[in-house]
């Protein structure tokens, strides 16, 4: 199959179950190249990337607001001593005394 646009020709052919679209000498794959398989696969990582990135964020903001709400400093494992300092409490034991798991 044959069609003229403009000044150049293409050309469609059809090679084992793919076809091919010839204009001139230049080659143009209608099928998948690597190129775009290579292009479609960063994008996917880079969105995979973008989406652990702003769990992680999210998970800190709440470690950090329950550390504040709990009265701990802003390291999870340094321990909060009582006044006397005979008491000593880590963030970890007060969430599993709160039932606190996310």
């Amino acid at each position: 199959m044959e069609s003229i646009c403009g000044s150049h020709k293409f050309v469609f052919e059809q090679v084992g179950g793919r076809c091919r679209l010839v204009c001139e000498d230049d080659f143009r794959s209608v099928v998948e190249t690597e190129e775009h398989r290579n292009l479609r696969k960063a994008r996917r990582e880079a969105a995979e990337k973008e989406r652990r990135s702003s769990k992680r964020n999210e998970q800190s903001k709440k470690v950090a607001e329950f550390l504040r709400l709990k009265k701990f400093g802003s390291d999870v494992n340094a321990p909060k001593t009582s006044c006397c300092g005979f008491f000593s409490t880590y963030p970890l034991q007060e969430a599993a005394r709160d039932k606190h798991w996310k």
